[in-house]
């Protein structure tokens, strides 16, 4: 299966890991389908930061790594890996990130429905 090439950016990875990192893993499938989806997105070590912070164990996130609302980076991802986003994005969100996620799904939604197509000047010749 050939990945599909999606830009997301750094506001977006932190916001859609916050609000995946904590929602239940139902079986270990769904454990390594979240793990895949934290290297696909490019979030591995945020992922790990926000459950260690949730656990009590401390830690530190210095959130101007995460604010660029306007750069966007290229990832690769997965069918499985993107159907594992959008039902993670289906449940109820919290108010801080509605509106983000909301577009990211939408944007999501079109990448699954082969609707989606990289900005330019993210494109390579």
């Amino acid at each position: 299966m050939t990945p599909m090439k999606f830009a997301i950016s750094k506001f977006e990875q932190f916001a859609v890991t916050s609000h995946l990192v904590g929602q239940p893993s139902p079986n270990p499938e769904h454990g390594r389908k979240r793990l895949r989806a934290w290297d696909e997105l490019g979030v591995a070590d945020l992922a790990d930061k926000l459950a260690t912070l949730a656990a009590g164990f401390g830690g530190e996130i210095k959130s101007a790594d995460w604010a660029d609302r306007t750069a966007s980076i290229v990832v690769d991802i997965n069918a499985d890996v993107l159907d594992y986003v959008i039902t993670g994005l289906g449940v109820q969100t919290s108010g801080i990130w509605t509106d983000v996620l909301g577009r990211l799904r939408e944007r999501l939604e079109q990448l699954r429905d082969k609707k989606y197509e990289l900005p330019q000047e993210l494109r390579t010749p």
